[in-house]
């Protein structure tokens, strides 16, 4: 699970609210663990496939999210990673 870790640094580096941060993790640990649960138990035959794609996505997107808020945050300061 190291998809988190820049993503959670460009928030320090960047002063983005300790609230936000901890939400972030904590969505990507649940999105992880979902996409786990489901990777053990769905076979790809049935529709719920579908739903580990989706767990999938959101664990990719929530760093991507993160990299994306800290951005617009350093943007806004004027500051360069």
């Amino acid at each position: 699970m190291t998809n988190v870790t820049p993503s959670q640094l460009a928030g320090n580096i960047s002063h983005l609210p300790a609230p936000d941060l901890n939400k972030a993790a904590l969505s990507f640990f649940t999105a992880r663990t979902l996409y786990m649960a489901f990777y053990l138990s769905i076979r790809s035959e049935n529709g719920w496939a579908y739903a580990r794609t989706g767990a999938y996505a959101w664990s990719v997107a929530v760093p991507i999210w993160g990299l994306w808020k800290a951005g617009e945050a350093m943007d806004r300061a004027g500051r360069k990673l």
